[in-house]
């Protein structure tokens, strides 16, 4: 092989396709262990994760990368990714430009369940943990969603109504709380520890050294906690 085959300017441009092992990257660099297919045996017996090359993760514009302004990529091991190689044929400098969805053996697919749906309306980000992020651009049906993998989630509706629903019917609101408009209490909610009031058969409420006013239905009138303002 001549030398300038081997080079990034005018030399042999490689490309590869391959699937991640590692991305454990003690340098925090945001990069990857990929064993590439062609280049590199399946053999993890001959070539071993620890002897494959790090590859960087080529991120998009919207990601500044610089000075700690940015984001990290979100491979797992198991992901399959296309790239190229800086040093051409030398293959020791792998750069990763995408990951490739596909279904598993056991016919799993790849992306999302949320995202599988028709027209690809829902933009959605699942985590590996199993947090959700959904911006939904059906028309007439458009929404935000953020859910927890407990399954709490905030959801903005078609119509701009904000829902918060806790999968423990706890909604803690710390610090000072200005609220515009009519409050309506449609369910008791969970006192914070021995500060609570008793609206006899209205709500249970928590407060924190302030009377708390609700205004609207069956539940109106000022509510003091029990150990005095």
């Amino acid at each position: 092989m001549r030398l300038q085959d081997d080079m990034f300017v005018g030399g042999q441009f490689a490309w590869f396709t391959g699937i991640v092992e590692d991305i454990n990257d003690s340098e925090y660099l945001n990069r990857v262990k990929v064993r590439c297919l062609g280049y590199h045996t399946t053999d993890k017996g001959e070539v071993p994760t620890d002897k494959l090359p790090w590859a960087t993760v080529m991120q998009s514009t919207l990601n500044a990368g610089h000075r700690g302004v940015g984001s990290n990529h979100q491979l797992v091991p198991g992901s399959w990714v296309i790239g190229f190689f800086r040093d051409g044929p030398s293959a020791q400098d792998p750069v990763i430009l995408g990951s490739v969805a596909s279904s598993q053996s056991d016919g799993e697919k790849d992306i999302p369940a949320e995202a599988q749906v028709s027209g690809n309306t829902n933009a959605v980000y699942k985590s590996t943990a199993g947090h959700l992020i959904e911006l939904d651009n059906t028309e007439g049906a458009e929404r935000i969603k953020v859910t927890h993998k407990t399954g709490t989630c905030i959801l903005i509706d078609s119509l701009g109504n904000v829902l918060v629903d806790a999968y423990n019917n706890t909604v803690d609101i710390v610090g000072d709380t200005t609220i515009h408009g009519t409050l309506n209490v449609t369910k008791t909610t969970h006192s914070v520890g021995d500060v609570s009031t008793d609206a006899g058969n209205g709500p249970t409420l928590a407060t924190h050294k302030h009377d708390t006013t609700v205004s609207g239905g069956s539940s109106a009138g000022t509510y003091t906690s029990k150990k005095g303002a």
